[in-house]
């Protein structure tokens, strides 16, 4: 198993935790944004989320 896997199942297991209402909630927002990452293709969509991922880690205020 490397670290990417790894870091997926911590985070299954956070949310696995959570109330049902608010494991719907980020099931939800995890199919929005799927959808939004796809709508643009050839890696813009993934660079954008990452771009976006990094901005909310190093400023999570600002986001």
């Amino acid at each position: 198993m490397n670290e990417d896997q790894i870091t997926l199942m911590a985070i299954q297991a956070t949310i696995a935790e959570l109330p049902l209402q608010e494991r719907e909630m980020v099931a939800k927002a995890a199919a929005k944004i799927r959808h939004v990452v796809a709508e643009y293709p050839r890696g813009h969509g993934e660079m954008a989320l990452a771009l976006v991922g990094a901005y909310i880690a190093a400023s999570p205020d600002e986001c």
